[in-house]
């Protein structure tokens, strides 16, 4: 039987957040209402009902599910009918869709159940929504409930959208990271999207619209680019997801460029409830056969940190332990020394600047575990064992910051390893 949820903060974000102070009783059937039906809170609205799906959002290197997206459940009757059409009807019932943008959010938020700060739950904005709050210079609480969930934990996705005023959108997205809120650009790649908007913007995170990965499937030219700009990306400071992976030959494309987060039916459709289990087995099959690639390395040369890099070595070698044998960096220059397998797992790692990290990307902060077997640190080192590789800059998971690496391929204890520096 379905009964009204009468939880005071409940009360209070419908009374006061979703419907901006009008009355939500059960006699006024205008309004839009919060319900539980033992499973999952909805929002009714006559014979409309809006819910929640999720679909998983995958690091590969991390070999697990890093956060979902939430996706508009919406049901006219008994049909189920697309978020287009729901706010057709909103409009039919003289309802603002902003107050629908709002109301779904806030539905998101209350099915969500991994409440973990190390688990992202991806929002979608709409420029109507973004125009509002910037010019009424609403808060945090305006957008989403607050409460419910860690601002960190949290990321908002905002279109590309060359009609929206770059102005709001930058206003909008300052404001969202002295929130501690990320923010993810949307369906880049597609139609007039552009670089310019990237630089002005700086999101935390850039969404690939699907049609790349669709595209590189079909055309040699598309996949031989599209590393490219994921690393252009990449090195402007922006972690890269790579969207509408749908079968396993997309997703290896995926893994070939670098992207950092994937997402698609490949892993699991949107639904309900949160199968991460399932995702996390497709991930496990998907890397099982994962192998290193040749890179180019480059030979040592006599910069000072190369060489400190390679006396630090040398006492690993020996026997020290990684924080002895690294400790006389300069803490200004480097991030932290990791050791990786043969196969391109971290093993062991020890951060040389002391203390926990103010790390942005808090859901991939944990690399204990994690394959960087397609880096070009790993591929270049173990291409040219006992020479140290530099690689070029990118964007770091673990740190959040855009670093460098030196690396080599040795022996610890007689087997094969590759040992590797991360640089400010």
């Amino acid at each position: 039987m379905v009964k009204k949820h009468t939880m005071k903060a409940l009360e209070e974000l419908v009374k006061d957040q979703c419907v901006q102070g009008r009355s939500t009783s059960a006699t006024d059937n205008s309004r839009p209402q919060i319900l539980h039906d033992g499973s999952d809170y909805y929002a009714q609205l006559h014979e409309l009902r809006i819910s929640s799906r999720y679909q998983p959002i995958v690091s590969i290197p991390h070999r697990r599910v890093v956060g979902h997206e939430a996706l508009l459940d919406a049901r006219l009757i008994d049909s189920s009918i697309t978020p287009v059409a729901a706010f057709s009807y909103i409009n039919e019932q003289e309802l603002s869709q902003l107050e629908l943008d709002r109301l779904s959010r806030h539905i998101h938020l209350l099915n969500y159940t991994a409440k973990s700060a190390d688990d992202w739950l991806f929002l979608n904005i709409s420029s109507e929504a973004i125009s509002h709050y910037v010019e009424q210079e609403a808060g945090l609480e305006s957008i989403v409930p607050t409460g419910l969930m860690p601002p960190e934990s949290l990321v908002f996705e905002i279109l590309e959208d060359t009609q929206q005023d770059i102005a709001q959108l930058q206003q909008f997205v300052r404001y969202c990271k002295e929130q501690k809120v990320l923010v993810a650009v949307d369906d880049f790649g597609a139609g007039h999207s552009n670089f310019d908007r990237i630089w002005s913007l700086a999101p935390d995170i850039v969404k690939l619209d699907s049609s790349n990965i669709w595209k590189a499937e079909q055309d040699p030219m598309v996949r031989r680019l599209l590393p490219r700009m994921i690393s252009l990306l990449r090195e402007a400071g922006s972690v890269v997801l790579i969207e509408g992976i749908e079968n396993e030959t997309q997703a290896k494309i995926a893994m070939d460029t670098e992207a950092d987060l994937l997402q698609g039916y490949y892993f699991l459709r949107p639904q309900s409830n949160l199968a991460v289990t399932e995702a996390n087995g497709v991930i496990e099959e998907l890397t099982a056969a994962e192998v290193a690639f040749n890179g180019q390395p480059v030979d040592m040369g006599r910069d000072r940190l190369r060489s400190e890099f390679a006396r630090a070595v040398g006492h690993l070698m020996t026997g020290k332990k990684l924080a002895e044998a690294f400790s006389r960096f300069n803490v200004e220059q480097v991030r932290r020394c990791y050791v990786l397998n043969r196969q391109g797992v971290e093993i062991e790692s020890h951060r040389l600047t002391g203390g926990e990290p103010e790390c942005r990307f808090s859901a991939m902060k944990c690399s204990g575990g994690a394959s960087w077997a397609r880096r070009p640190y790993f591929i270049g080192a173990m291409a040219n064992p006992g020479h140290i590789f530099t690689s070029p800059r990118y964007m770091s998971l673990p740190d959040g910051h855009v670093t460098e690496t030196l690396s080599i391929a040795t022996q610890l204890e007689g087997t094969s390893c590759v040992i590797c520096l991360d640089l400010n």
